[in-house]
């Protein structure tokens, strides 16, 4: 729960083009570990202000989390960012995985 770090990647959008080498990257994770994915719908998620959710708040709401499961942790992010967003319309959709290591 002390260490966020944002793994690099140099590859372009899954699904743009059937035909794209990608590269791999391998990370150790160990137990009390969690992995969070989501596409751009969760920090460009904008406010009645318009101004975007961000990844800065993705990283604190997730601190704010807990650590609890990767359950809590999902519910946790969806919760802040709706709250954030309240009932302003949504440009995009948001998918996340959240994988945590036992």
């Amino acid at each position: 729960q002390g260490i966020i770090s944002e793994l690099p990647s140099d590859n372009t959008v899954l699904g743009i083009d059937p035909d794209i080498q990608f590269s791999q990257n391998f990370v150790d994770l160990q137990p009390g570990d969690a992995l969070l994915m989501y596409t751009d719908g969760l920090p460009d998620a904008m406010n009645f202000e318009k101004h975007t959710y961000g990844t800065e708040r993705v990283w604190e709401a997730y601190k704010a989390s807990g650590g609890g499961t990767a359950q809590a942790i999902a519910d946790h992010l969806l919760w802040d960012v709706r709250r954030y967003s309240g009932l302003a319309s949504r440009n995009d959709d948001l998918t996340m995985i959240v994988m945590k290591v036992e």
